[in-house]
């Protein structure tokens, strides 16, 4: 009789365990998009969650982004000026000489500046075979 082993059955951690189960299914459910609850129904059935409810989704005015068209326009900073330190209104850049003479190889040059004729491949490469493994 030494040797036998009882256990009890407590029916409150049975049915606890049983519940743990069954809200870990559902947010499984709910964090895959398998199941939603409409904003109306959080509202009907419990009022009380029903602000806190909005805020998780994104659905309450204060976690909603804001538009670009509604940020304030008082900062006349750019991007730019904020990393750099450079404000793009306050340079002024001329450029001269706009036309670049084209070089001919055949007109002499300066001393000191070699001219590199461009020419085109004198044969067609050959195609590679496709039925050669590689590696």
């Amino acid at each position: 009789m030494k040797d036998v082993e009882t256990r009890r059955v407590v029916p409150i951690s049975t049915i606890t365990l049983v519940c743990i189960g069954v809200l870990a299914l559902f947010q499984v459910f709910m964090l895959t998009g398998a199941y939603q609850i409409k904003t109306a129904a959080v509202k009907k059935i419990a009022p009380g969650l029903y602000e806190p409810f909005r805020k998780m989704v994104g659905e309450h005015p204060t976690s909603r982004p804001v538009p670009a068209t509604e940020k304030d326009d008082d900062s006349s900073v750019s991007d730019v000026a904020t990393v750099a330190g450079i404000n793009p209104e306050d340079l002024s850049v001329t450029i001269e000489n706009v036309e670049r003479p084209i070089l001919d190889p055949t007109t002499p040059t300066e001393e000191g500046t070699t001219l590199i004729p461009v020419s085109q491949p004198e044969k067609e490469p050959e195609p590679v075979d496709e039925d050669i493994p590689v590696g």
